[in-house]
């Protein structure tokens, strides 16, 4: 299939021919050091002179890829999808970004509960094809005239949605070195949200864990896998966005209401291997962003914690 238009609701899946998990770090380190010209001896990709209508104030300026080489970041992106919601009081506005990942290797029990007839989805086996996931930035522009400011970052961690309060994430990522090191390395006019994506299971934390067995900052107190930041997303400093956006809207219809193309299908992100029915060798893939509850009903989370 060329076109997100040939897809049709009503079928099972989307069957996506994707790289290895070893093919996809190597792609990301090679990334990383073309950006910084780390490990080759030259410098960073240079601003491109020339190029497309300016975009708005803060924007990371594109980068010049070698002769015939794409440009950084050409092929990967986020979305994002930007809700208001206004009433008399206040007027927020809600920016729900999604990333997509092409598996969710959890890693639990060392794989050992992951195979043919072993599998018992979101119990024994955490393992699937594909994975969406993301935050929601939230912007108080209850000013006329005035510009809008972060309040609080919904982080899409598993089956929860945790809610940090803006001054909070700005005062733990002071006292954080790790966190500070790279607010330095990409800082412009605007704020930005940190969010460091935990190892093989991608939920978003706002400061930084090296050590699994001491990483409990999922709701409840339970380990989570690793996320300590030494492996940057290409599109996080100046020089790394190409030639087209690092941030795209998601697809919709009707002004934003509804989504559309891709982000509209109904069914899996992916697939997998089963006997029987119930004998299956991973747990089930994702739906599309439009789908799911973060999506349509951004200003739910499930408790306010401070970082």
């Amino acid at each position: 299939m060329a076109n997100a238009r040939a897809l049709v609701n009503g079928g099972t899946h989307l069957q996506l021919p994707l790289p290895t998990e070893g093919e996809l770090r190597k792609m990301a380190k090679d990334e990383h050091a073309r950006m910084t010209g780390a490990g080759t001896g030259g410098t960073p990709a240079q601003p491109a002179t020339k190029g497309p209508a300016a975009p708005p104030p803060a924007t990371p300026p594109p980068a010049v890829a070698p002769s015939g080489a794409r440009p950084l970041g050409a092929a990967s992106a986020i979305y994002v999808h930007p809700v208001p919601a206004d009433s008399e009081d206040v007027s927020l506005l809600y920016l729900d970004y999604w990333w997509y990942l092409p598996y969710n290797p959890a890693g639990s029990g060392s794989g050992a509960f992951c195979g043919p007839g072993l599998v018992i989805p979101g119990i024994s086996c955490f393992d699937h094809v594909s994975d969406w996931e993301g935050v929601t930035v939230v912007l108080d522009r209850t000013r006329p005239g005035i510009e809008p400011r972060p309040v609080a970052v919904h982080y899409a961690q598993h089956s929860s949605v945790v809610r940090y309060e803006w001054p909070a994430l700005e005062a733990a990522w002071r006292e954080d070195d790790t966190a500070r090191a790279i607010l330095v390395e990409t800082a412009d006019e605007a704020p930005r949200p940190l969010v460091f994506v935990a190892s093989g299971t991608h939920a978003s934390y706002p400061l930084p864990c090296p050590d699994k067995p001491d990483c409990r900052q999922v709701v409840g107190g339970a380990e989570e896998n690793e996320h300590d930041g030494e492996l940057p997303w290409a599109g996080n400093t100046t020089l790394a966005c190409g030639t087209a956006s690092c941030l795209q809207m998601l697809p919709t219809s009707r002004g934003g209401r509804d989504p559309a193309l891709w982000n509209a299908f109904e069914g899996a992100w992916g697939t997998r291997n089963c006997f029987m029915t119930y004998y299956c060798d991973s747990s089930s893939p994702p739906a599309a962003p439009g789908r799911q509850g973060r999506y349509q009903r951004p200003w739910e989370h499930d408790g306010t914690r401070r970082p």
